[in-house]
């Protein structure tokens, strides 16, 4: 009696809340507990706009970091120093293969093209292109500043990479940018002839995003899918480190800046308290969290794992017509 913890001996209750297949209980409550399912419907009823011209703006961002990292790249290849390669424990203990570029950047096509078609299938796709083409756009920018603050010799002695020996103009480097955007960034073997580009790794920036865009908007049961990706970004890094095309601190540096930048938007975008000003958040100190809000204003939360065809409203309005006039029909005979 007028002992303050007196409830701690009273049995608790449960009540429960019956909804299909999920059970919701409330132990000792005075109201219940929100339903999983009415959750689920008003996550349902959030209205996800396009903005489709935004989109157009981060892939504009995208294709100028393209370009800074092409032109850095231009200009570093006259600088690489002709020295041995510097020691590293991981190349240094594995055997020499010829190959492994080629494998690597096929194994990364593949991978790129699994993202892709992931994405496509998605509701909200051109929000999820948004997000990647300025995710991407700023990896680019990134690599376009490191590579040519330092320059490292080359992990690859057999790669060659001729120099221009002069001083470059604008119109040599014009050339070179176009010849580069032809091949799609890629070298398939000798096609690009340009060294210097290794803090950080671009190889791992590509496979791990797109590792990353398929856990994160792929649906959560499709657990082969998953591992597959992750199969082809674990294979095309070991193929890359095996053709000594980049060093081992390139691939960690490339796997580390990239998985945290991803981190911090997709944790920023799904968390509504974030997106406002607040002294207690931190992340609002990100040089690009203006951007961010700028690009995720609209976006009221979590994307839901919802998946449609990649065609126009009107083409799907009319097959489903089309579907159900004949079904109707059908049933006419029938009767």
């Amino acid at each position: 009696m007028g002992d303050p913890y007196h409830r701690l001996d009273t049995p608790r209750t449960h009540q429960e809340y019956s909804m299909g297949d999920t059970m919701v209980y409330n132990e000792g409550r005075d109201t219940p507990i929100l339903p999983i399912v009415q959750a689920q419907e008003d996550e349902e009823k959030l209205e996800f706009s396009n903005e489709i011209w935004k989109t157009c703006l981060t892939f504009l961002f995208l294709l100028s970091g393209m370009v800074a990292t092409t032109v850095s790249l231009i200009i570093t290849n006259e600088s690489v120093p002709e020295d041995p390669s510097l020691p590293d424990a991981v190349l240094d203990q594995v055997t020499y293969w010829p190959a492994g570029v080629v494998v690597s950047e096929t194994i990364m096509a593949l991978a790129m093209l699994t993202a892709f078609i992931t994405v496509m299938m998605h509701k909200h796709r051109i929000i999820i292109l948004r997000r990647i083409f300025f995710i991407v756009g700023l990896m680019y920018f990134y690599r376009a500043i490191t590579m040519s603050i330092t320059v490292l010799p080359k992990p690859d002695q057999h790669w060659q990479c001729p120099k221009q020996n002069t001083t470059l103009t604008m119109q040599e480097v014009w050339s070179k940018l176009t010849r580069v955007a032809r091949d799609g960034g890629i070298s398939l073997g000798d096609k690009q002839q340009f060294c210097g580009d290794y803090i950080f790794s671009g190889h791992t920036m590509v496979l791990i995003i797109a590792y990353l865009i398929v856990k994160q908007y792929s649906p959560d049961g499709f657990y082969l899918l998953h591992w597959f990706s992750y199969f082809l970004f674990l294979t095309g890094i070991s193929a890359l480190l095996l053709g000594h095309g980049h060093y081992s601190i390139d691939v960690l540096l490339g796997y580390w800046v990239t998985t945290r930048v991803w981190a911090m938007y997709h944790t920023l975008s799904n968390t509504s308290m974030l997106k406002t000003r607040d002294r207690n958040n931190t992340l609002q100190t990100l040089w690009w969290w203006r951007v961010f809000i700028f690009l995720e204003v609209n976006v009221p939360g979590p994307l839901p794992q919802q998946y449609s065809f990649p065609v126009p409203g009107f083409v799907r309005r009319g097959v489903s017509r089309l579907w159900l006039g004949s079904r109707f029909e059908r049933e006419g005979q029938d009767v």
